[in-house]
């Protein structure tokens, strides 16, 4: 007995420990249980929000976000349509929470004057179950919505989702861009608007095409802030090819995405570089010395000295002109007529005949004289026969003397000097 009684105990505390630390694992993790299911009612059909319109932390877990957002539903447990075509539409308010006194299929009732957005339709299959996609509408612009499903003749079929999705914006996400053109090698600043709520990794690009296997030429990563906004600039490679390209964005999950509803951009050639001079200083020429100037300086000393060495050079060259024309001027004068050479001509030179009476005899011996004898006797005295020397042995005369006589008019023409008188 002692024996159970102790492994009663023993047993009792194992439990009672096991049962505290469940306790404690529940309250430190506890579970979120969506509110679809909390209720346990789901046998007219419930509908699952995409997890991409959920943020975490956001919202109680239910879905949001702005007009134009790419919103799924998933769909289970319509059996009662199974198999058959059937319209969706969202309506103002909670399917979980609807007014009081009436129902989830009163809340998606459709009347002529409901607020209910129709959406489109969709095929349910042999289990129950649908997906359906869509772009959330800009009639649905504001408050708390929720999504409902209808069957044949419009009756809706009472689904109740998990939660209402809110509308943050009435305006969908955009973006803009700072230039409509760019030269490769610039930067493009690309500004965005209405990306809610406020997240990070919003994917920009400028691409060949959105969302497609073309590699983006130039990308980046974004943050927006409360209001839903960023700004990005974004390099354009030297190297990218001229053309347009679409400028895009999505967020992280995808359900916020522009596709090709963004703004076109024009890259065109990189520009040119045109090489620019480079200084280079310029030697300095060293003074050259020039009547009147200076070699290697610009200006008019220089060309002043070229011009008075020019009339130096002339003046001198007029000069010698003018010297070789005194000279034979001069040469000319000194000349005596029939000289040397013996030729004709008046005074009949030594060795040549001349006229009677020229002063030369004829047939003198050529070098007899050095000068001429005059007409009318010797320079200062009187002609003299030959052979006739009064003054023999005696020259020159002496003072008040003649060297000859009186000349005799009867006498010869023809004379021959005897030396030394005449040397």
């Amino acid at each position: 007995m002692r024996r159970h009684f102790f492994r009663l105990v023993r047993f009792g505390g194992a439990a009672f420990a096991l049962a505290a630390l469940l306790l404690a694992w529940g309250i430190a993790f506890p579970r979120t249980i969506p509110a679809v299911h909390a209720g346990g009612n789901c046998a007219n059909g419930c509908v699952h929000w995409s997890s991409g319109m959920i943020y975490a932390g956001q919202n109680n877990g239910n879905p949001e976000g702005p007009v134009g957002e790419h919103a799924a539903v998933h769909g289970e447990g319509f059996t009662a349509v199974a198999g058959q075509q059937v319209t969706f539409a969202v309506a103002p308010g909670d399917t979980l929470n609807p007014p009081s006194g009436s129902s989830s299929a009163q809340l998606c009732q459709m009347a002529p004057a409901s607020p209910i957005v129709p959406l489109g339709s969709g095929q349910v299959d042999s289990s129950g179950q649908f997906d359906y996609s869509f772009d959330w509408p800009d009639a649905a612009s504001a408050g708390l919505w929720s999504f409902c499903v209808y069957g044949t003749g419009g009756v809706p079929t009472g689904n109740i989702d998990d939660g209402p999705f809110s509308v943050l914006s009435a305006v969908s996400p955009s973006v803009a861009i700072s230039a409509g053109s760019v030269a490769a090698g610039g930067t493009v600043t690309i500004t965005g608007q209405n990306w809610l709520p406020a997240q990070d990794k919003i994917f920009v690009y400028v691409g060949p095409c959105a969302d497609c296997d073309g590699a983006p030429i130039a990308s980046g990563n974004a943050t927006s802030a409360s209001n839903g906004a960023f700004s990005i600039t974004l390099p354009i490679a030297a190297n990218t090819a001229p053309g347009q390209y679409v400028v895009s964005a999505h967020n992280e999950s995808g359900v916020l995405d522009l596709m090709d509803k963004g703004p076109k951009l024009t890259v065109a050639l990189a520009p040119t570089a045109t090489p620019q001079p480079t200084a280079t200083a310029s030697p300095t020429l060293a003074p050259t010395a020039v009547a009147g100037g200076t070699s290697g300086t610009a200006g008019s000393s220089g060309g002043n000295g070229l011009l008075i060495a020019l009339l130096v050079v002339a003046a001198l060259l007029l000069a010698i002109i003018a010297g070789l024309i005194g000279f034979v001027i001069a040469r000319g004068r000194n000349t005596t007529p029939g000289g040397p050479s013996g030729g004709s001509g008046p005074s009949g030179g030594p060795g040549g005949s001349g006229p009677p009476g020229s002063g030369y005899p004829a047939n003198t011996p050529a070098g007899q004289y050095s000068r001429p004898i005059t007409p009318g006797g010797y320079p200062g005295g009187s002609y003299q026969q030959p052979g006739a020397n009064p003054y023999p042995g005696q020259y020159p005369p002496a003072t008040g003397q003649t060297l000859f006589p009186p000349a005799d008019p009867d006498a010869p023409t023809e004379y021959t000097p005897t030396p030394p008188y005449y040397p």
